[in-house]
């Protein structure tokens, strides 16, 4: 089915990347600078990309001054990216975007309604984003806008993983396994028989945070045109295009703490942590951690 691009913009897609001409041809940046990665951060060794929507500005204010600092690009090559689509029914957002945007120049927009049926339309267009305008970065870290980022421990994982020269195409992240398709018409995540006719979805990533190495995002990118779409993103792209591509999915599920902080500074060593609702919580476990970095060498 082709669609114009004035409809992929405002339709829930289930088509949208179907082919590389309609994906070329329809998607547009709103916002984005371009030089980035290339001349602002030209020796970026982590590019973090963040979904988050048009009006959380005071999530990514908070980020900002956390776990994704501008400092840690001098320490550890680390830099964030805040992938967001458009909010038409409130056209007062677009406005504020635009000055944060002027402000910090780390927010890319897409030409679509932000919305969680488009999850996987953003998944895709940062992908794309990433092949165009990041490619001398080694690793992606995706995480949602509600997490915590223990900074200093992925980035020891990352430097560790470089050290191996692995040239693997994977992720690296909390995996699901035998995970039922949710059938109910009430059930935030939602999907009918007609889109996914399997009962139990192919093993995938956790969503709120995974990473990905350079290497297997051209792949994903050469497999949309061949897997069906399905808009639940993690399960899209890292379970289906992830098995079209041959990608793997390296389980790390032991850094992970779905809701709460009851492990992070115990004898597991947690880097992600779930914490959705006050911001003051996320603040105040990054200031936890910073108080932990004064007694140990977290920088090496």
């Amino acid at each position: 089915m082709k669609i114009g691009c004035s409809q992929a913009r405002t339709f829930p897609v289930t088509f949208f990347y179907r082919s590389a001409e309609t994906a070329s041809s329809c998607l547009r940046y709103i916002l984005i600078n371009e030089d980035f990665c290339r001349k602002k951060y030209p020796e970026i060794f982590v590019i973090a990309i963040v979904h988050t929507g048009p009006r959380n500005f005071k999530r990514r204010s908070l980020i900002r001054k956390t776990w994704a600092n501008r400092e840690f690009y001098k320490k550890f090559k680390l830099a964030v990216i805040f992938a967001v689509g458009e909010d038409p029914q409130h056209p007062s957002v677009q406005a504020t975007l635009q000055r944060e945007w002027e402000t910090y120049e780390d927010i890319v927009q897409f030409n679509f309604t932000d919305t969680y049926r488009n999850l996987s339309l953003k998944a895709v267009s940062w992908l794309n984003w990433a092949a165009k305008y990041c490619p001398n970065a080694k690793y992606i870290l995706k995480v949602d806008d509600d997490m915590y980022v223990n900074t200093f421990s992925i980035m020891r994982f990352f430097r560790k993983r470089e050290a191996l020269k692995s040239s693997l195409k994977a992720f690296y992240c909390l995996v699901w396994k035998q995970m039922g398709v949710q059938r109910g018409e009430k059930d935030q995540w939602y999907v009918p028989y007609e889109e996914f006719n399997e009962t139990v979805y192919p093993r995938y990533c956790s969503g709120g945070s995974y990473s990905l190495t350079m290497q297997a995002v051209q792949p994903l990118l050469n497999s949309v045109e061949v897997t069906p779409f399905l808009w639940v993103d993690d399960v899209y792209i890292t379970g289906l295009l992830a098995n079209t591509a041959n990608v793997e999915r390296i389980e790390i599920n032991s850094i992970y703490e779905s809701y709460g902080e009851r492990k992070v500074f115990f004898d597991i060593p947690i880097v992600f942590v779930h914490l959705p609702g006050s911001l003051n919580k996320r603040y105040a476990l990054w200031k936890k951690t910073l108080e932990l970095c004064k007694t140990m060498d977290c920088y090496n």
